[in-house]
């Protein structure tokens, strides 16, 4: 667990900001990990194929399948504008020796300053320098807290709608299957999957989505009266309901009789 303590003055100072290099970092880590999850997949399968190409011997030498990953790929997420470019600059000028340093300690299994697991105990004591926010495509399902006394410290967590980047859609799916063409795929496959009770995490699991991603679909189906939900224990059930499950049957309907119309 991750416990950051803010200050009045941290809430006024906090901001949002990209990191290219970051995003290279957690993608490396992806690889070195083997930890390829459903909501990568689409990006693995379309990058596997140049790897080849690339030296990732030395590349999984700088981000080894390790609990940490160093705090030099978090270094220079300044704003939204921040470029690849000025962040190479930043990390040339850190010195030889404290960069080997860093690399030793994460080899070792020590801990460098940046944090790769949740499941890793850090509390955080801000002092009024603010916090910089950074949304990531490839820290999922983990967050990344990185504190350095010369710069403000920032917080790298999955972006919403992460699964949506490498969803290829297919330019007959309005006349293939006009569920998701009403809906939207991700919706279309939601509303299909609930003809039994079933949890966001669950369903997040089966449908190779992200949590947030499915209870965002399932909070807009809820509104629109496609889906009930009710609470059993600490968990939320969901299940399409009667209007919904009328729209799938008419649908299978009309995979099974096809008609021409002119």
């Amino acid at each position: 667990m991750i416990q950051v303590r803010l200050t009045v003055s941290d809430l006024a100072r906090t901001r949002f900001a990209f990191s290219p290099l970051a995003e290279v970092g957690e993608s490396l880590y992806l690889l070195s990990s083997g930890s390829i999850y459903g909501l990568h997949r689409g990006w693995h399968a379309d990058v596997s194929p140049r790897l080849a190409a690339v030296d990732m011997d030395l590349l999984l030498a700088v981000v080894p399948p390790r609990p940490w990953i160093a705090d030099f790929l978090f270094i220079g997420a300044e704003d939204a504008s921040t470029t690849i470019d000025s962040q190479l600059e930043r990390l040339r000028a850190i010195s030889f020796e404290a960069f080997a340093a860093e690399l030793r300690s994460i080899w070792r299994g020590g801990q460098p300053i940046a944090k790769k697991r949740i499941d890793l105990h850090q509390d955080e004591h801000l002092v009024g320098q603010g916090i910089v926010l950074v949304p990531s495509v490839f820290v999922w399902p983990n967050v990344v807290f990185a504190v350095d006394p010369a710069r403000p410290p920032s917080l790298t967590y999955p972006a919403r709608g992460v699964g949506n980047l490498w969803v290829r859609q297919e330019p007959d799916l309005a006349d293939s299957d006009p569920l998701p063409a009403l809906l939207g795929r991700s919706r279309a496959e939601i509303l299909t999957a609930l003809h039994l009770p079933c949890c966001t995490t669950d369903l997040a699991a089966k449908l190779s989505q992200s949590p947030s991603a499915v209870s965002q679909h399932l909070s807009v189906l809820r509104r629109n009266g496609l889906v009930r939900s009710w609470r059993v224990g600490r968990r939320v059930l969901y299940l399409r309901t009667d209007l919904a499950t009328s729209i799938v049957t008419s649908r299978a309907a009309g995979f099974a009789d096809k008609r021409i119309v002119v």
